[in-house]
């Protein structure tokens, strides 16, 4: 009921956007009919809210809100890739729902990282140029698809590619190093701790004993 375009056809507009299809959306209407909110629903809306309405119960709904953008933050780092940790936190998240839109994005995302492994010479500039965005709008949406600026996301999928390497293959820890572009092993080895809560040699040990039970 705005001036010019209603807050569906804002709502529309937003999702169908590539540059603010993550943006959460929450509508304040004084529509309260069941179509109305099926509408809003229909169209993505994150979140729906008929007036009147009490603040208490408008901040339990952000909060919620912003609990739910966690999973699927989550989901987003997780389910592009196939680590075993990887796959059991994308287990525990099948069920939230996700805009494909954002997903063929972080995919995208993933192909451009996965095209230069290896390649420590490629900056985020060459990323976001890749996906049709300034560094600006490919910095906050990245943010806001995964809770992760670009260069902390594709230090994550280094680890998860790494974390493959160590599984499915006979490499040493320096080989894996070099093989995701990481000369410095020491920092390769930082990296990956902080990234899965154990050495690469101990996640070696670990999963590569669940992969041969299997």
């Amino acid at each position: 009921m705005m001036p010019e375009v209603d807050g569906i056809e804002l709502l529309e507009k937003v999702r169908s956007n590539i540059h603010t299809s993550h943006i959460l959306f929450l509508l304040l209407t004084a529509k309260t009919t069941l179509d109305s909110k099926l509408e809003g629903f229909g169209q993505g809306a994150d979140e729906y809210i008929t007036k009147p309405f009490s603040v208490s119960y408008f901040k339990a709904r952000v909060k919620n809100l912003l609990r739910r953008r966690g999973e699927l933050q989550r989901y987003y780092r997780d389910r592009t890739n196939s680590s075993p940790v990887a796959l059991s936190r994308a287990m525990q998240t099948a069920d939230i729902p996700f805009n494909e839109k954002d997903l063929t994005f972080i995919r995208a995302v993933n192909e451009f990282i996965e095209s230069h492994l290896g390649n420590s010479d490629f900056v985020i500039e060459d990323m976001a140029v890749e996906m049709g965005m300034s560094r600006t709008v490919f910095f906050k949406k990245m943010k806001g698809l995964t809770g992760l600026a670009p260069i902390e996301y594709v230090r994550d999928v280094l680890m998860q590619h790494a974390a493959e390497f160590l599984v499915k293959g006979d490499y040493a820890i320096k080989e894996v190093s070099y093989m995701v572009g990481m000369s410095d092993a020491k920092y390769f080895t930082k990296c990956f701790k902080k990234k899965f809560n154990m050495t690469p040699s101990e996640y070696k040990k670990r999963y590569s004993r669940e992969e041969v039970v299997k």
